[in-house]
């Protein structure tokens, strides 16, 4: 959707059928050229050429010399709940964690050339039933690696969430290279397991104290704690962010905080955050862990649209 004062981003390219004469499209695949590569819509604009190898259906990248450090790569193929997957030279895999698969497409950010695989995943922990509204949820937080368990293989979905986890989850999917260790936060220890992903919030605008320079790392996070931390981490990725649902509708809105109500309206309108069936949206009430993984979920959805 689009909103007032929203910036609309066009790409153009020169006329790739004069750059290569064997240049076709194929039906069903995009474009693409005799020798087998192929390149989404989405990617023609981008010149990123996307080629099927033979090796264990993996494809190759290549990515522009000339484009932008990080670009958005789309495969014409996926299956909804897959991973996508970097394989490196030596055999090893990792992870893409800015990524999506829906609607038979996998989308996903790359910065560098590289060859990647799609593969099924399904989470195995022992309190998640395969019919849980949160299901779908955990598998993706799970399955980036962004979201661990709690021990002996559980998940813990309707354990509250602490404002350290979810800034450990939001720094392990942005994957930053911190390079100062000063510690901006009073309650923060050397050493701690969130240490750098508070230090890291906190140089970008994400994770503020209060008055006393206190994080409470430790304390349950709110709901419209969520979604201002959102809110701020897409100001960072430079997302839109000027979509502002009016809240009407829920019984409860004169319960958000006003330094969070620009933060929730825009969560809502975005489709992260939604209200329970009573019409309400709870924003002081504490988050679960299933509803914060439900909220990164769409978050990351709404960055690859």
């Amino acid at each position: 959707l689009l909103h007032d004062g929203d910036v609309i981003q066009v790409f153009y390219t020169r006329d790739a059928k004069k750059d290569d004469p064997n240049w076709t499209w194929n039906i069903g695949g995009g474009a693409g050229n005799a020798n087998g590569s192929s390149v989404s819509a989405e990617n023609k604009t981008e010149m990123i050429f996307v080629e099927e190898t033979e090796k264990n259906g993996t494809y190759a990248i290549t990515l522009p010399a000339d484009g932008e450090h990080t670009q958005k790569v789309t495969i014409a193929h996926g299956k909804k709940g897959q991973l996508v997957v970097i394989v490196y030279e030596d055999g090893s895999e990792k992870v893409v964690r800015k990524s999506v698969v829906l609607d038979g497409r996998a989308r996903f950010f790359l910065f560098q050339d590289a060859v990647v695989k799609l593969v099924d995943y399904e989470n195995d922990f022992i309190d998640i039933a395969k019919d849980a509204w949160y299901g779908e949820a955990v598998n993706f937080v799970s399955g980036r690696e962004l979201f661990s368990g709690v021990g002996e293989n559980r998940f813990a979905p309707e354990e509250t969430l602490s404002r350290g986890m979810f800034i450990t989850a939001l720094y392990r999917l942005e994957e930053p290279a911190v390079q100062t260790l000063n510690l901006p936060f009073a309650d923060v220890e050397p050493g701690a397991w969130y240490e750098k992903a508070a230090i890291w919030g906190n140089l970008v605008g994400i994770a503020k104290g209060d008055e006393n320079g206190a994080f409470y790392p430790d304390d349950a996070v709110a709901r419209e704690e969520l979604a201002v931390m959102l809110y701020r981490y897409g100001k960072v990725l430079n997302l839109p962010t000027s979509g502002r649902d009016s809240l009407t509708s829920f019984a409860d809105a004169g319960d958000v905080s006003s330094w969070a109500r620009d933060a929730v309206a825009w969560a809502v309108d975005s489709g992260m955050l939604n209200g329970d069936a009573d019409g309400r949206l709870a924003p002081t009430g504490t988050a679960t862990r299933a509803e914060a993984a439900a909220m990164l979920m769409r978050f990351i959805d709404f960055m690859m649209r």
